[in-house]
């Protein structure tokens, strides 16, 4: 299985948070991932690995690593898509919280603010 598969797969998941290089799920998954340096001297094309590290309620199932430098900016742009888009995510659910709560105090004290 290629990089590409790997990243559509994730994609089919709901991730609905993402905390310190972790993406979670509401059912228990979680994908965390990782830069690694590796040796210079067997990977000179190729010095860094973009890993990710898949658990199900905390429990370690898997690793994929990426293959190539090419790989590696697959997963990199797979992960600042679904980071931002979960951050996004929360601050519109911040917005329209605050929004009803201003709405429901506009209507108990007739003050209109906003």
């Amino acid at each position: 299985m290629g990089t590409q598969n790997f990243i559509e797969g994730l994609s089919k998941m709901n991730f609905v948070r993402y905390e310190d290089k972790s993406f979670h799920t509401l059912d228990g998954f979680e994908v965390r991932y990782e830069l690694e340096l590796l040796d210079g001297l067997v990977h000179k094309n190729y010095p860094i690995q973009f890993q990710f590290y898949i658990y199900k309620d905390g429990t370690y199932i898997t690793r994929w690593g990426c293959e190539d430098n090419e790989s590696n900016a697959l997963a990199s742009a797979w992960v600042i898509k679904n980071k931002y888009k979960i951050i996004e995510s929360e601050y519109n659910a911040k917005d329209d919280a605050k929004s009803d709560a201003l709405d429901k105090l506009n209507k108990l004290t007739n003050l209109n603010l906003r």
